[in-house]
């Protein structure tokens, strides 16, 4: 297992981005999403990769040295589903910032990875079991396909009661569904 004393900088990039999720039993699991290309199937959910990207800003901002971002080791590059994801738990944040459901970042994420039932994949799952990464692989691409229930099960943000088939609606606008009907803004 993983673990750094929080005193110290970040080594790398992967890393500053694990320490905002604080949770030190998802490596292999948060290091597995770092490695697939985002990529969008609706338009207006390349909004969602601008997101993730802009981490590797904010990182450069907070760290003061360049990172290695994308696998490959290019400072630029495709967004990858850890940093959409990321991206799009800030904008949750953000928006339940006012009320009594003041999520945080890290909560937010951790949602994202319940509804897309991948809650499960902690280190001790993870170890050396190649079938742990085929079966995220599959859920990640099913959701970045829209290869999900018309209600969102099986994507990011499922509903109980859909106004419109989530396969079809931009990730913003799964979000607000979301929102709406899991957190009272009244």
């Amino acid at each position: 297992m993983r673990t750094r004393s929080v005193t110290t900088q970040p080594e790398t990039y992967l890393d500053w981005l694990m320490d905002l999720l604080d949770r030190p039993d998802n490596f292999f699991l948060l290091r597995h999403l770092h490695h697939i290309e985002f990529y969008d199937f609706v338009p207006h959910d390349c909004n969602r990769s601008a997101d993730g990207k802009k981490l590797r800003e904010i990182y450069q901002h907070e760290v003061g040295r360049k990172a290695s971002f994308y696998v490959s080791g290019h400072d630029e590059g495709p967004c990858t589903v850890l940093e959409m994801m990321i991206g799009v738990a800030i904008r949750m944040e953000n928006e339940l910032a006012v009320g009594p459901y003041a999520l945080k970042m890290p909560e937010c994420f951790w949602t994202l990875i319940e509804n897309l039932e991948l809650h499960w994949c902690d280190d001790r799952k993870f170890n050396n079991d190649t079938s742990v990464a085929t079966v995220i692989d599959d859920r990640i691409h099913a959701m970045m396909d829209r290869k999900y229930r018309a209600n969102g099960k099986g994507g990011l943000f499922p509903l109980r009661r859909p106004s419109e088939n989530q396969k079809k609606i931009e990730i913003w606008y799964q979000m607000q569904a979301f929102l709406l009907e899991n957190y009272d803004f009244d």
